[in-house]
């Protein structure tokens, strides 16, 4: 698979990105750290501060130098080959879409923030766009104290929908061998299903047990789809279904896991839908302390 890893790393191989995909041991994973020089980074030299006027030129060469410094330290961190590194200039989104596109890349991994909901709905962080934005999948690396070799835990959520189940072949592909844990989760709104109940006909079962057994059969059966591909990293796994809503069934699994990342499917809506309605990934993705990979078959 191909990781293409940009967005700021102003930490260079200290960055979160870096270090979770060194965490994550993806299988024969080829690295590309990027950087993108934008208008932003320049600073601007105002008349009178005493610093000496140095032409917009120099002040370009300084900050692709220090681009390129920060790539390449990045991509020796991985120590072979398989890693390389860029300097690409302006619009950082944009620029990192693009240079995916170009190089065939799987997975776009860069330095998440966790925002507060009001915020995350308004800001045009790079994150968000590239949520938006991307086909590939999307890892947002949440700062972390956790040593390179500490195995993670994670909890994936999933819809079981078609389009989840193709993400999860996906994630087989990518085949992270450093998770020692992975939970996986399903959420079902129980207090919607027995209000509808009164409106539904007779059956011998409430509405809301027949979502639950199904989802738990539906959880064991990816759980043995999944074993095929983790068991031989020594990976463990398990099934919990919940009746809380979405957004608080992870927060809860999150914590009752000690899990350090999320992992689930998003295939998106329209932009306008995404604007005004936005979605499970969307939220999580950008609200979530723990870091967040999202998956796109």
């Amino acid at each position: 698979m191909r990781v293409l890893l940009g967005a700021g790393m102003a930490q260079g191989a200290d960055s979160p990105a870096v270090q979770l995909v060194k965490r994550l041991r993806f299988n024969a994973a080829q690295v590309e750290a990027v950087r993108v020089v934008t208008p932003l980074t320049i600073p601007t030299v105002e008349p009178g501060m005493g610093v000496p006027p140095f032409a917009l030129s120099d002040l370009i060469q300084v900050e692709e130098a220090r681009a390129k410094e920060i790539t390449r330290s990045v991509a020796e961190t991985f120590g072979d080959s398989s890693a390389g590194a860029s300097a690409l200039h302006g619009n950082v989104v944009s620029q990192l879409l693009a240079r995916a596109e170009e190089t065939g890349a799987d997975l776009i991994a860069v330095d998440g923030h966790e925002y507060s909901p009001l915020v995350a709905a308004i800001i045009g962080s790079v994150a968000r766009g590239l949520l938006l934005g991307a086909k590939q999948s999307v890892l947002l690396a949440k700062s972390s104290d956790a040593p390179l070799d500490r195995p993670i835990r994670a909890v994936l959520a999933t819809d079981h929908s078609e389009y989840a189940d193709a993400c999860w072949e996906k994630l087989i592909h990518f085949w992270p061998r450093g998770i020692e844990h992975l939970t996986i989760l399903t959420a079902y709104p129980e207090d919607r299903l027995k209000a509808l109940e009164p409106m539904l006909p007779p059956m011998g079962i409430s509405a809301s047990c027949a979502v639950h057994e199904q989802a738990c059969a539906r959880n064991e059966a990816l759980l043995t789809r999944l074993s095929d591909c983790f068991h031989p990293s020594c990976t463990t796994l398990d099934s919990v279904v919940s009746s809380l809503p979405v957004h608080d069934a992870i927060a809860t699994q999150m914590q009752a896991s000690r899990a350090d990342l999320l992992i689930l499917g998003a295939k998106g809506h329209s932009f306008i839908e995404r604007l005004t309605v936005g979605s499970v990934a969307l939220r999580e993705a950008l609200t979530l302390t723990q870091s967040v990979l999202v998956m796109r078959s």
